[in-house]
């Protein structure tokens, strides 16, 4: 039987790998299980401990582990997870996530400079220490080096704007292009990069971008999917990416393609999307390649559709929430998850943080999921007093 490690709290990968012969460990982290036990109830043995990519003292654990019982493949599917399974699996000698490729899509400056090879998809930039003020033209995006999502992720007018107590190589400064957002789903295996999706995005604008729609597959025309495409390609080539599915944000302009940012895993619940929207099991095909039984023909496909839509509700404190049975009972409906209760605070969304939930339908098409999303957010009631 195959042993798999895989880094960080993700039950349904863990399903993936049983249904796969695989004999499943986990490390999971004391943090991650506010969120529930799934994961240890799932997996066949669960290392509880809080981990890090350069934990020198866990790593060795790690090693001593594998000396009493091989792994035969190290993974991660989370954002927090991925760096030390880059580690582990070249510690171990065994497949999984190559360093280079991580590390520096984790690191939002070495992404730029990876990028300089390709300055018609980079987007202007500057670590703050480094920025030369009197030649810089507002405005300009705020961005933290390091983390996911939205969180610290500021547009900025002017100088006197940006409110940070550590101005230093921990952030940086971007131009600000405008232009149609959508995020790219790939798989690459043996230095062949596959598309999965391309995604219609609806966010909240400046200064935050916070997501609040995503649908699949894009709308867009032929010729903008494959000026896409190309743009994303040339990325996950400056990043070096041999192995793994890649969640790539771009912006499409008419003069061309810009790169927000690339991670090397499957972009947030899109494993549902892709899988109940046009039927693309992306887990698998992590599995398959590490399996070295990956043969994959992958088209683009265009048939079907799935969507997911974030809750909000009025800033204050929750008094009521209802979830009618008909939202249930619903065969359009994919996953629903709620992350507030009666008496919590509900505040303006400042980051991807701040959302308290989302729906996830999918459809005949785009179209039809975006209107089943929609049909169904309504009918959830989430009231609030106050601010």
């Amino acid at each position: 039987m195959k042993h798999a490690l895989l880094i960080g709290s993700f039950p349904y990968a863990i399903e993936k790998f049983k249904n796969n012969g695989f004999k499943v460990t986990i490390l999971i982290s004391k943090n991650e299980l506010k969120f529930g036990n799934n994961s240890i109830e799932k997996a066949d043995i669960s290392l509880i401990e809080d981990y890090h990519w350069d934990n020198k003292t866990l790593i060795k654990k790690i090693e001593f582990l594998h000396q009493l019982e091989m792994y035969d493949c190290v993974y991660s599917f989370t954002n927090d997870g991925i760096e030390l399974a880059a580690v582990l699996a070249e510690k171990l000698n065994v497949p999984g996530l190559k360093k280079d490729p991580v590390f520096t899509t984790q690191n939002k400056y070495k992404l730029r400079k990876s990028l300089d090879k390709y300055p018609e998809i980079n987007i202007e930039s500057c670590l703050f220490s480094e920025c030369k003020w009197e030649e810089i033209s507002f405005p300009l995006v705020l961005k933290p080096i390091s983390g996911m999502g939205s969180k610290g992720v500021k547009l900025i007018n002017h100088f006197n704007e940006i409110k940070i107590t550590d101005k230093n190589n921990s952030y940086l400064l971007e131009k600000y292009e405008q232009g149609r957002e959508f995020s790219v789903e790939t798989f690459s295996n043996n230095n062949k990069h596959h598309l999965l999706a391309i995604t219609d995005k609806l966010n909240t604008g400046p200064p935050n971008f916070v997501g609040i729609t995503h649908s699949l597959p894009s709308q867009v025309s032929y010729e903008d999917e494959k000026r896409i495409f190309s743009a994303v390609e040339k990325c996950l080539n400056a990043v070096n990416l041999d192995f793994g599915p890649a969640h790539t944000e771009i912006v499409l302009q008419e003069s061309g393609v810009k790169i927000i940012e690339t991670q090397i895993r499957i972009g947030g619940k899109f494993y549902h999307l892709l899988e109940r929207g046009i039927n693309i099991d992306a887990i698998q095909l992590v599995i398959d390649a590490l399996l070295d039984d990956f043969n994959h023909h992958i088209e683009f496909n265009r048939a079907g559709g799935a969507a997911i839509k974030y809750l909000h509700a009025s800033n204050g404190k929750v008094t009521n929430l209802e979830v009618p049975e008909s939202v249930y009972n619903n065969k359009t409906l994919i996953d629903l998850n709620i992350r507030t209760s009666i008496g919590d605070v509900i505040k303006e969304w400042e980051s991807t943080g701040d959302r308290i939930g989302y729906v996830i339908c999918n459809g005949k098409d785009t179209k039809d999921a975006l209107l089943n999303v929609n049909n169904i957010s309504k009918l959830i009631n989430i009231s609030t007093v106050g601010d």
